[in-house]
């Protein structure tokens, strides 16, 4: 039974019960906001928090030992059977992204089917059939094959920044010999993500998008493997196979792994970091644990500046709790000096030094008019002045109050809660692991550092986006959320397989196995390239046409003449073929405005975004209200047209 938080020599009541009963309060306080916003996660989260806080109340209540876990188990040759479809699954996945050529709906279905029997292989072998290094195989494989169908049937690059990653910056390093054409970005003081990826084109003797996908289209989802090793650092390999079962098929974790940008190798430093700081608290020679942190935070520094501050932020949580748990534990006298610091992880050191060098590396970072730090404290500094609000969310569709050439897209409230499913799954087996690593007779510094670190994430990226507060970008930080996420949960998961009623738990394992693996390979973020919902959400990759017409359009388009297009394709033109390119605009009469336009097919059928009332609006437009009658068409390839005004040939 755990003490609390002050001393833990008394026992008067439990932290953990405690903490139950604290979700189950902020959850009904949060619970009327439902009514304010229409946000689906603002809907949500409270119906989470006070599901998963009552749901440990209730396992708290219904633990037993009578039923060993055994007893539900498969026998062998159902084992087996998993083991078979599952290989059968992976082999169907890559016929059926071939056959449909990419990852259609059949692929998505064939995928979540497969990642369901790795699952079932998980929560129902027995001990003596489980066989962990097979299932991490498999896991590696779908992986591999999740990303590269992506990878593979798309031309070009998928995303938006990684045009001027790629394009731009690697092409200039690779041009030039040096980081010249970087001198006046911030990434010329963190350009490791650059320089992997011009060494590996040299080294290879191809392009730059081939080595890309050669190295780091390998790298991200054979690094899921890396939390494996972490996990079975703290747990048995049952939970630490559910663990990166989990993370290899999370949403933003397989959205790194197509849009491969320096966010996607900081995701894969900082769950080195993370195994670092689990291997220094499990061996007794931490030289060598403290040496892997400090090289892997200091490749953070200088691959990317937001995984910097998330790495930065989880550390200082470390040291946070750290020094909550050296002034508690002084009050002991009763444990032994030893008992209190064998297991301990040295975060307050870890975080002064690392903060120490992005501290300077960011001093003598170029951003905007100053330095990186600068920029950014004023910039946050002005969002406090200016932006700063309860419930200020950025809508994901906006509106228009004037006329519009065409129809609004819109996000319907069915694909919002399937959208947000498997991250709300997550999160609620994630709270129960929470409350789970406060139950313990003595709290350990480092569970309750992976706590208070998921604690901190989840304020900054669902509670300060309530407030108006996008500074930190906060889509950016869920999947490195997803790495100390993924081992909570398994905590949770574990400790709700021992507690509740035997048909309780088969529902559930089964039930989660079906729904996750499914829900989050077809969230939008995941999906890119070729989102499910194409008709609410925008596709950030390009055909073949497309690519072919930004080139030749920008080569013949008149230099000082103004060209618009929507969003997302305008960037294509601006950070590929540094052509600026306006968003179309949308007139006072209802009409699109732009005199030289580019149209494509997808402004008709897909969430192409344009401007209006001075706010991106994600609209369908005909094709003759962009390209309209009065305009000639000067060049049509594909699906894709250039219009201008007319020459006065007189």
């Amino acid at each position: 039974m755990s003490g609390p938080v002050w001393n833990v020599r008394r026992r008067e009541w439990r932290l953990d019960i405690a903490g139950a009963l604290l979700g189950l309060s902020v959850a009904v306080l949060l619970f009327p906001l439902r009514y304010l916003s229409s946000q689906i996660l603002v809907e949500t989260v409270p119906l989470v928090l006070g599901g998963a806080s009552g749901l440990y109340l209730v396992a708290t209540r219904t633990e037993r030992a009578a039923v060993p876990a055994e007893a539900w188990r498969l026998s062998s040759f159902g084992t087996h059977c998993l083991r078979a479809g599952t290989l059968v699954g992976l082999a169907a996945m890559v016929f059926v992204g071939t056959a449909t050529g990419g990852r259609t709906v059949p692929f998505y279905a064939v995928a979540a089917l497969c990642y369901a029997l790795v699952f079932g292989q998980v929560f129902l072998a027995a001990e003596a059939d489980l066989r962990p290094g097979l299932v991490v195989a498999q896991l590696l494989v779908a992986a591999v094959i999740v990303r590269w169908t992506a990878l593979l049937t798309t031309p070009g690059l998928v995303g938006i920044d990684s045009w001027t990653h790629i394009t731009t910056y690697a092409s200039s390093i690779r041009t030039t010999g040096g980081l010249d054409g970087m001198a006046d970005v911030k990434y010329v003081a963190a350009p490791l993500y650059h320089l992997f990826v011009v060494v590996a084109a040299d080294t290879f003797g191809t392009s730059l998008r081939t080595a890309l996908y050669l190295t780091l289209g390998l790298v991200m989802p054979l690094s899921i493997a890396l939390l494996y090793v972490t996990a079975r650092r703290l747990l048995a390999a049952r939970w630490a196979l559910f663990a990166v079962a989990i993370y290899g098929v999370a949403d933003h974790v397989v959205r790194w792994g197509v849009h491969i940008i320096p966010t996607s190798l900081g995701l894969v430093f900082f769950a080195a970091v993370l195994y670092g700081i689990v291997t220094a608290r499990e061996t007794h020679r931490r030289g060598p644990a403290y040496a892997l942190v400090f090289w892997f935070g200091l490749a953070v520094v200088v691959t990317h500046q937001i995984s910097t501050f998330i790495t930065l932020v989880f550390l200082g949580a470390g040291a946070l709790v750290q020094g909550w748990w050296w002034v508690t534990d002084r009050a002991d006298a009763t444990l032994p000096r030893s008992d209190r610091t064998d297991r301990s992880v040295n975060f307050l050191g870890l975080f002064a030094v690392l903060s120490t060098i992005t501290v300077v590396n960011w001093s003598v970072t170029p951003y905007g008019d100053g330095s990186f730090l600068t920029t950014m404290l004023d910039v946050f500094r002005r969002t406090l002045a200016r932006s700063a609000g309860f419930l200020r969310l950025e809508s994901a569709t906006a509106t228009a109050s004037g006329p519009i050439p065409g129809s609004l897209v819109s996000v319907p409230p069915h694909v919002s809660v399937i959208d947000s499913l498997g991250f709300l799954l997550l999160l609620l087996v994630t709270l129960v692991g929470a409350f789970t690593l406060l139950r313990r007779d003595r709290l350990e510094p480092l569970p309750v550092a992976f706590v208070f670190g998921i604690g901190l994430m989840l304020v900054a990226t669902l509670g300060m986006p309530l407030f108006g507060l996008n500074t930190l970008v906060p889509a950016r930080w869920y999947a490195f959320m997803y790495v100390p996420m993924a081992v909570v949960a398994a905590f949770g998961v574990r400790f709700l397989a021992g507690a509740l009623p035997r048909r309780a738990v088969l529902a559930g394992v089964v039930a989660f196995a079906l729904v996750f693996p499914g829900a989050m390979l077809v969230e939008h973020k995941a999906t890119p390239e070729d989102p499910v919902f194409d008709e609410s959400y925008p596709r950030y990759a390009y055909t073949a046409s497309e690519l072919t017409a930004a080139r030749t359009i920008t080569e013949i388009h008149p230099a000082d003449a103004p060209l618009s297009t929507d969003l997302p394709y305008r960037a294509l033109f601006t950070r590929w073929q540094d052509r600026y390119t306006a968003r179309l605009s949308v007139g006072e009469d209802g009409t699109i405005a732009s005199d030289y336009v580019v149209y494509r097919r997808y402004q008709s059928t897909g969430a192409a975004a344009v401007m209006a009332d001075g706010a991106a609006v994600n609209v369908r437009v005909p094709a003759d209200s962009v390209c309209q009658p009065a305009k000639d068409t000067v060049y049509t390839i594909g699906a894709v047209r250039y219009c201008r005004p007319p020459v006065d040939r007189r």
